[in-house]
């Protein structure tokens, strides 16, 4: 809904305590809801973009597409 929360801990410690079947790490910087991702697109040289529901851009990276792409088989 617009808004921002600040955190003073690791991205890995809060991805553990979020939800694994609704929370998806995508980037060693960022963490998203799987029921925001609008779409995923194929780009250049194996990398994917992620289309968030409000257009928000973000990059997947190699290292995390699998688990990403488990998550949205699931869903």
């Amino acid at each position: 809904d617009g808004e921002s929360h600040l955190l003073r801990r690791t991205l890995t410690a809060l991805e553990r305590r979020l939800d694994p079947k609704r929370f998806v790490r995508v980037h060693r910087s960022t963490i998203v809801n799987v029921e925001r991702i609008r779409e995923i697109r194929s780009q250049d040289h194996g990398e994917h973009l992620i289309i968030m529901e409000l257009g928000q851009r973000l990059t997947l990276s190699r290292s995390y597409r699998e688990r990403v792409h488990d998550l949205i088989l699931q869903a």
